[in-house]
């Protein structure tokens, strides 16, 4: 219903809309629903804001590295740890005698090649894990074998027939060569009455996993000290009890640096078969890693301590340079050339060799692990060591780039991006006198190659490859991205809230003028 009004202000009528007062009722609604939509764009907005602000301040990915030192059981860092996928290989290179005839005929040379290589899976699992809260460490068993992989060798490799120094008969001998002399009668009575010889035919897998001889036979019913195992078969030894009982540092109380270093080792802090409280050097293995992790926060003067069972000592590795694998930058840790020498004093030097021989630089005694063998560890060819020793052979060929042990190793998590880890079994032989055999006499204070392996990890498995370059390559500038994002749209939002109150403000002005015109 409209009605004339006449307006002094302009000397006229004009035409009102009675229903007026409903049209406000309906402004004051509209602003009642602006209000609470421009709460829930504040609320929004504040929300992004806040996000946005800790976002950049704090570090989604030293959250994650903190994270991986507590080893949660629900988080990829344990899940990957505790059933690793198998990616290692084992490749073994056995050196075979060339000239075993004229060796024993007056060669001063011994003549060897080597055969392989014979290429093995290694799996590991961990088992048995127990968390210890109240000293941030992990017990865990870590359970080795390995897999014969057709695919990858010379078809028939473990049937290939080889000559071999009969280990047996020179390590015996080796170990006798301080004893007494009705010892030795004893030995050499047992070794002409078994018809072995100082070398021996066999095949590569017999070497490797089932070795035997009528010397050990018989040594083991006449003089069974003298005979700790039946089988020295190379690969049999090393992986018939390859179970082995750790405890480790984890947690956020030992700090990146220390992160899954040893404290024990078969519930021991040396490495096995050193007992220093019957008076025996102190080998320890503590703060060493086996390689599946590292300390975090590596740099350029980190030092990292390696532990391989099979070389029956811990070594270090030093800075080399950086290296980027996979689109992931790392850091290249060596071992270097004076890892196997003598060190001083002296006495402090637990792998300097026992029954009163000083080993020369370049080797390292490893009997303790292999039942008291006269097994001396050395760089694969002997890289960059040369002697007396390694004159009395031929066939060495050593090479940095095939013989040299590496770990490339992404600096903020540890996790190693590719490595190697290679090493040479020798049979170090004394010097011999009181033996009747003049065969043996021969290899009087020889250094015998066995064989040589190499452990090697080439590349990481895509998942893991694509997590990690996630938190080490793309995860901050996405973080700096996702702030920069929150902090403009809640930005937006407030603005939109803030011109909307603008508007209203404005509108209901307007709307208050309106009814007095």
């Amino acid at each position: 219903m409209k009605s004339k009004v006449h307006s002094p202000l302009i000397g006229t009528s004009i035409t009102v809309n009675n229903e007026s007062e409903i049209n406000n009722n309906n402004t004051d609604s509209r602003f009642k629903l602006t209000s609470r939509r421009n709460i829930i764009f504040i609320s929004i907005g504040l929300m992004f804001i806040i996000a946005g602000i800790v976002s950049s301040k704090i570090s989604a990915r030293n959250v994650a590295l903190d994270e991986k030192l507590r080893m949660r059981t629900f988080l990829p860092p344990y899940l990957w740890w505790k059933h690793p996928q198998p990616i290692v290989r084992l490749r073994m290179f056995i050196f075979e005698v060339i000239n075993h005839e004229e060796f024993l005929r007056g060669d001063e040379v011994l003549r060897m090649r080597q055969v392989g290589p014979i290429v093995y899976r290694e799996h590991v699992t961990h088992e048995n894990i127990t968390f210890h809260p109240e000293n941030d460490t992990m017990t865990f068993t870590a359970v080795r074998s390995v897999e014969f992989l057709e695919e990858e060798n010379e078809p028939g490799i473990l049937n290939r027939t080889i000559i071999v120094p009969n280990l047996a008969v020179l390590a015996m001998a080796s170990r006798l060569s301080d004893s007494a002399f009705f010892m030795k009668i004893g030995y050499n009575m047992i070794l002409r009455r078994s018809g072995d010889t100082v070398f021996q035919n066999t095949t590569v897998y017999k070497y490797l996993w089932d070795m035997d001889g009528n010397l050990m036979r018989l040594g083991e019913k006449l003089v069974p000290f003298m005979v700790p195992v039946d089988n020295y078969g190379v690969l049999h030894n090393l992986y018939k009890s390859f179970a082995d009982r750790q405890n480790v540092k984890i947690g956020t109380a030992h700090g990146h640096e220390h992160f899954f270093e040893m404290n024990l080792y078969n519930d021991r802090p040396t490495v096995p078969g050193f007992r220093p409280e019957r008076g025996e050097c102190f080998a320890s293995i503590e703060n060493s890693t086996e390689g599946l992790f590292y300390p975090q926060r590596l740099t350029d003067e980190s030092v990292l301590k390696y532990w391989r069972k099979s070389i029956c000592r811990p070594s270090f590795l030093t800075y080399a340079g950086d290296e980027t694998v996979s689109g992931v930058p790392g850091k290249r840790y060596v071992l270097p050339d004076d890892t196997y020498d003598r060190t001083r004093p002296l006495e402090e030097d637990c792998y300097r060799g026992d029954n009163g021989d000083e080993y020369p630089d370049g080797l390292s005694d490893a009997s303790k692990c292999y039942h008291g063998f006269p097994i001396v560890i050395s760089k694969p060819h002997f890289l960059n060591r040369t002697g007396e020793w390694v004159r009395r052979l031929e066939g060495m060929q050593p090479n940095e780039e095939e013989h040299g042990s590496f770990v490339v190793a992404e600096p903020l998590t540890g996790v190693p991006l590719k490595e190697c880890a290679r090493s040479q079994s020798n049979i170090y032989v004394s010097k011999l006198s009181g033996f009747s055999n003049e065969d043996l006499q021969k290899f009087s204070g020889m250094v015998i190659p066995m064989l040589w392996m190499e452990y090697c990890m080439m590349e990481l498995t895509p998942l893991i490859n694509v997590a990690l370059s996630f938190l080490v390559v793309y995860l901050e500038p996405l973080q700096y991205v996702g702030s920069m994002v929150s902090l403009a749209l809640g930005s937006i939002a407030l603005l939109l809230v803030a011109a909307d109150y603008y508007r209203d403000k404005k509108y209901k002005i307007i709307s208050s003028d309106s009814k007095y015109i």
